[in-house]
């Protein structure tokens, strides 16, 4: 009943506690606690308490298109936290590239997880993958950049010429992360 209490402080005190007591029937609450700001962080430390025993329900998550967005932004930092091989192949299940937002919060738990423990094994594969996807991601961009005319102040083309030049600072953020 905690988990409802009006008072923001009690919710996030008991969200906490759920995942220190292991309370493994309350898993859903805590995913579903981490598409709310104001429950986000103590759903995160409740859900990182449980260790390796909700990689792969937090991978089931993070992997279905069904599940609303804000829990599966939410979900790469708690894999991110855990840190563990489970939580590596949990992050690698995500292969939809069409949420750019997301697929960098996954990026950012892998590299949290690169640098935390270096010895961690990535699948080659898979970051071989990843990296020729935003190579040409890059390509793309600049082939596009370096046709786009510079059009005046406040011109469509010049508001295209900046997107442009966004989208390959990314990329190259991209590439050079993995």
């Amino acid at each position: 009943p905690l988990l409802d209490d009006p008072s923001l402080e009690v919710r996030s005190a008991a969200l906490r506690s759920a995942g220190h007591a292991g309370r493994r029937t309350l898993v859903p609450v805590l995913i579903d606690a981490l598409g709310s700001r104001s429950t986000q962080e103590p759903a995160r430390d409740g859900l990182a308490a449980f260790g390796d025993r909700v990689i792969g329900t937090l991978g089931d998550y993070l992997a279905d298109a069904t599940v609303p967005l804000p829990i599966r932004n939410g979900i790469p930092r708690v894999l991110g936290r855990i840190g563990t091989t489970d939580a590596v192949r949990a992050l690698f299940r995500h292969r939809d590239r069409d949420d750019v937002r997301l697929s960098y919060r996954v990026l950012k738990a892998m590299n949290q997880i690169r640098a935390r423990s270096p010895a961690e094994r990535f699948p080659g594969d898979l970051v071989t993958e990843d990296l020729e996807h935003d190579a040409r991601s890059f390509l793309f961009a600049f082939v596009h950049y370096r046709s786009c005319p510079i059009g005046g102040n406040a011109t469509a083309e010049r508001l295209l010429c900046i997107v442009l030049n966004e989208r390959m600072e990314q990329a190259l953020n991209r590439i050079f992360r993995r």
